[in-house]
């Protein structure tokens, strides 16, 4: 279902954002509230942080036969009335649903990450040292809380989900490496902490629950 939508400020009403998206519009909604709640520095995130309650959503169109065009209407029909929206160009852009890189730019992205020189990793080492991250010190409202924990309600993991999530710790601890990290983390975690059970024979904590 092609659909075009708005973001408005809870205060003033006043539209801030038009998007579009072919699933949920509020699958959408959530994935730019998760987006401003992890740090992403596009426009529509950092006004989404700015603001003391949710955006709003607002549906302006729904099974629009040619979902670019109409979301540069909507887009061009907003700033002509003056409007300051959020989004960074006059839409029609993005990638779709169901869009795949080819084989040759997932190896190229691949490797851009893996080639990193060691005076590129000194540079951004340096240049995140000091900064305070955007969340530091926040916490989020008891009405933000309510609301993800509404949306988790009843959702369980699919068997082919729980499949993928099982191999990937597979793989994450077939490296012997891999082991010994977690190994030292777990020590650094427990060293000088007393063992709960410390001092208490099996016998007496058999008793106890008998």
């Amino acid at each position: 279902m092609n659909t075009i939508y708005g973001l408005l400020d809870p205060k003033t009403f006043s539209i801030k954002y038009v998007g579009k998206t072919c699933v949920s519009p509020h699958k959408r909604y959530k994935s730019h509230i998760t987006g401003a709640l992890q740090g992403k520095d596009l426009r529509v995130h950092r006004w989404i942080r700015s603001l003391s309650e949710l955006p709003i959503l607002y549906i302006l169109e729904i099974d629009s036969v040619d979902i670019d065009k109409s979301e540069k209407f909507w887009i061009a029909r907003f700033r002509k009335d003056g409007i300051d929206l959020t989004n960074l160009t006059s839409g029609g852009d993005g990638i779709h649903k169901g869009y795949h890189h080819t084989t040759e730019a997932r190896l190229n992205m691949k490797q851009s990450k893996q080639n990193v020189s060691e005076d590129t990793k000194v540079k951004m080492s340096a240049s995140s040292k000091g900064r305070a991250p955007w969340n530091k010190g926040k916490k989020l409202s008891s009405d933000i809380l309510e609301t993800y924990r509404k949306a988790q309600l009843g959702k369980k993991h699919t068997d082919a989900t729980k499949t993928k999530m099982s191999c990937a710790q597979k793989r994450r601890f077939s490296n012997s490496k891999a082991r010994a990290a977690v190994g030292r983390i777990g020590v650094s975690r427990n060293k000088g902490k007393i063992p709960w059970n410390k001092g208490i024979r099996t016998s007496t904590l058999y008793s106890q629950e008998v």
